[in-house]
């Protein structure tokens, strides 16, 4: 899907977030009937919903922001030992030379990936996302504090597409998935992660969370972060889509469509550039299934306080109850 490429693109980086990239042998079926009220169906384009031929499965990817803890590389390894049948890459976003040098600490920290999880570990920083896009310069670098990364920070499907060829490279040959799965570094899952992928993989093109229309104009991640070749294209009437991307899908199909407006210079923060670009292309959306998301504390209800939510994991565990968690930055 990476194809076809600009003559000059060239390899990338981008500031110190990590991704897990899994194939897996599960087939990516299609968006299929009958779903629930989460799904927005629209007209397929020629391609789309289709089976994904000649691929071998889907493909994890987890983002890690400038540091992690230990109990974060244990969710790595868990998704690992957990998905033999996937092959894991961990993606780790350094920092940007300019930005900040990258101390020992950062670079001690990398090494042990590499000696944890040996053959499974790609880097990249900004710089590789803008020799990759040049246009995303046309939008502003970032949203909130910035240290060690700019764009990185909230163009992640730029990102995605950065590991995914990094990917390929390392494979020698163009990669063959059906589908991809982020998953943010403070996001858990009580149950086993390979459940809720074969759960949820081809009903939708896209599949998130809390997926929502807004004025784009009070949208302030969207009009500090976007580009104009974005908003003259996929914002409509003021209208634009948003959705929380801590766990998200994207079939082969869509990502092909996103490489393409990428390269031809539309960018947007990726909480609502993913879903406006989507289906405004004619792609299919759904939300999880409320009975899958620990509705009560999802989003921010703990905010700071890690003890109490990692304890609130141990106990939704322990019940046996199955259920996405976020935010576990503990």
């Amino acid at each position: 899907f990476l194809n076809p490429l600009p003559p000059s693109a060239s390899m990338l980086k981008a500031s110190v977030r990590l991704a897990l990239l899994s194939f897996s042998l599960a087939v990516w079926e299609g968006p299929q009937p009958g779903l629930s009220s989460g799904v927005r169906q629209v007209p397929s384009l020629p391609g789309h919903g289709a089976a994904c031929s000649n691929s071998s499965g889907y493909s994890v990817v987890m983002r890690v922001k400038y540091r992690w803890t230990p109990v974060q590389v244990g969710r790595m390894g868990r998704l690992i030992e957990e998905n033999p049948d996937m092959d894991v890459i961990i993606a780790v976003n350094q920092a940007t030379p300019e930005l900040a040098s990258i101390s020992q600490e950062e670079a001690t920290a990398v090494e042990e990936l590499h000696r944890r999880f040996p053959g499974h570990v790609i880097t990249y920083d900004d710089n590789d996302l803008i020799a990759e896009f040049p246009t995303i310069a046309d939008a502003k670098p970032g949203f909130g504090k910035i240290s060690a990364s700019r764009w990185a920070r909230n163009y992640h499907d730029e990102c995605n597409f950065v590991v995914l060829k990094k990917y390929q490279e390392r494979l020698g040959r163009q990669w063959k998935g059906c589908g991809v799965w982020v998953v943010e570094q403070d996001v858990e899952y009580t149950g086993k992660f390979g459940e809720l992928f074969r759960k949820y993989t081809g009903r939708a093109d896209m599949i998130g969370y809390h997926h929502f229309t807004h004025n784009f104009s009070d949208m302030i991640h969207g009009v500090r972060c976007s580009t104009p070749a974005f908003r003259s294209k996929f914002v409509v009437e003021n209208r634009a889509h948003g959705y929380e991307e801590h766990m998200s899908y994207f079939s082969r199909a869509l990502l092909k469509t996103f490489s393409s407006e990428m390269h031809e210079g539309r960018h947007c923060h990726s909480e609502i550039g993913s879903p406006t670009m989507a289906l405004l292309n004619g792609f299919s959306y759904q939300d999880f299934d409320q009975a899958d998301v620990d509705i009560e504390n999802y989003s921010y209800k703990a905010k700071g306080d890690w003890k109490q939510m990692k304890n609130h994991v141990i106990a939704l565990r322990s019940s046996g109850r199955k259920l996405l968690v976020h935010p576990c930055k503990y």
